[in-house]
This record gives C-alpha cells, structure tokens and sequence, in this order.
C-alpha cells in the first residue's frame, strides 16, 4: 500500500492524494516506511516510524515549491504471514 501522511499533525485526507483516507493500526508500524520528499523524486530522508527523526527535520526545513507535495509518503508492506507464496 502506498499513501501520505500530513506532517501538520492533521487528521484527514493529504491533498495530493485525493479524499480518501485510512488509519493504520499500530501493528502495521513495523512494516511502514516513510520518506520526504517523494520516492520519484530522489527523497532527503527515509526512515520507519520509530526512527522517523531525519524524516521529520527534512519537512521542517524544506518548503517545496508546490504546497500539495508538503506530506509524507508512506509504504506498507504485506503482513509475511498473509501472502502466499
């Protein structure tokens, strides 16, 4: 899965996204992975939320030229124990 999260601490849709949005429970942090800016765009900081320090500075203090790309991307992986192999 991929999405956004705003880092205005928000709650909603990030509008480059559309109006759809989800709330992941707290067991799919371990197979989350989030960087800014986008992954398209040769990212500043990648990190998991635990570690998500160096992801957070880098949209503190960069202010990109199109205020719909000012989130966090998001990759969830499948859960190992639900995929077939």
């Amino acid at each position: 899965m991929y999405g956004a999260l705003r880092p205005d601490g928000g709650e909603g849709r990030a509008p480059r996204f559309g109006s759809a949005h989800l709330r992941l429970r707290a067991s799919v942090l371990e197979r989350t992975t989030l960087c800014f800016p986008d992954s398209h765009t040769d990212p500043l900081a990648v990190g998991t939320p635990g570690l998500a320090g160096a992801v957070v500075d880098a949209v503190r203090s960069t202010e990109p030229a199109d205020p719909l790309d000012r989130y966090v991307e998001a990759h969830v992986t499948a859960d190992p124990g639900t995929v077939d192999a």
